[in-house]
């Protein structure tokens, strides 16, 4: 029967250990290692300094810059040219609805010679 060496698997466990569950020391050093630690502390509350502040805080910069750019570009429509726009388009659909009822009759003409010439 082969031997197995015992040393050599009590030094994975123990690698094994340190890396998965660290002590208690480590696991502190780890966490003070953390952006949002504790900085100073006022009376009882404490001051916290977080990345997430400084990220917020690049986006809203970065909308407003994006604002200022687009706004001189952005074109409103008036009510005058909304109204003209509008009367435009009724006067297109009214000719239209003319030559339509023009055809229809002529349609309607064409069908009754038809008709009497048999």
């Amino acid at each position: 029967m082969k031997e197995i060496n015992t040393s050599t698997i009590e030094q994975a466990l123990a690698m094994y250990k340190e890396t998965v569950s660290p002590s208690r020391d480590t696991l502190i050093n780890i966490l003070n290692q953390i952006p949002e630690k504790e900085i100073r502390k006022y009376d009882d509350r404490r001051a916290i300094r977080s990345p997430y502040r400084w990220l917020a805080f690049a986006q809203v910069a970065a909308l407003c810059f994006i604002v200022l750019i687009a706004s001189p570009h952005y074109q409103t429509t008036t009510s005058e040219e909304l109204a003209t726009l509008d009367a435009n388009f009724f006067q297109v659909d009214k000719s239209i609805e003319d030559f339509e009822a023009g055809i229809n009759a002529e349609d309607y003409a064409n069908m009754l010679l038809d008709y009497n010439n048999l």
